[in-house]
């Protein structure tokens, strides 16, 4: 399966393939938010992270998604 799709994203300009990247990882950012955001408060200082640390990295996360691939000129 990965073999295909490293063939589709060779056949793809340079600024496509910024855009698939961008939109894969944002996925994982969001995936990965939902799991921390579902923790209890007792989970999360289990894990050493308050609900404001994680705002904050979503935050960051978004932003840097958004720039990500930005200056791709293929």
């Amino acid at each position: 399966m990965l073999a295909i799709v490293d063939r589709a994203l060779g056949r793809l300009t340079g600024r496509a393939r910024a855009s698939l990247r961008q939109v894969a990882h944002r996925r994982a950012v969001d995936r990965t938010m939902r799991a921390l955001e579902s923790l209890d408060d007792h989970g999360l200082k289990d894990i050493g992270l308050t609900r404001s640390q994680i705002s904050s990295a979503a935050h960051n996360a978004s932003e840097k998604a958004q720039t990500r691939g930005s200056g791709c000129d293929d």
